[in-house]
């Protein structure tokens, strides 16, 4: 885990940091940056022992989506809210990474699913989730 995630934080920081179209930023630019990630990290990746980050990309409404499957294990919808949004929501307000774009006006998602493709749920956060 560790080492997917540094390789994480050390490949996106870089690539918005040497793009200052990213504020204000456009869903084409997103999609842009979705797609310079995507070939950079080689998703999909094992996060951890249960989680696999998938590609990313900007869904509909423009939030830069985080797609995750989890492997091996089925949380009930309480499990969800109760325990994984509270921590995911946690972790991007404390990132570095998702801090830069959050400041941004960004809008983050996080969406789990299972390996057979049932959505679990989506963690949507904004700026104002994380107090600034």
């Amino acid at each position: 885990m560790k080492f997917a995630l540094s390789r994480w934080c050390a490949l996106i920081l870089p690539l918005l940091v040497a793009n200052p179209i990213y504020a204000g930023v456009s869903n084409s630019e997103l999609t842009n940056l979705a797609t310079q990630l995507n070939k950079k990290m080689g998703f999909p990746i094992m996060v951890d022992r249960v989680t696999r980050a998938d590609p990313v990309y900007v869904d509909g409404s423009g939030a830069f989506t985080y797609p995750y499957t989890l492997i091996g294990i089925s949380p009930s919808p309480n499990d969800f809210d109760q325990q994984i949004a509270p921590s995911v929501r946690t972790g991007a307000c404390k990132n570095a990474n998702s801090i830069f774009m959050l400041k941004k006006d960004v809008v983050l998602a996080y969406r789990y699913s299972q390996t057979d493709g049932r959505h679990l749920g989506t963690v949507r956060v904004t700026r104002r989730d994380c107090g600034f």
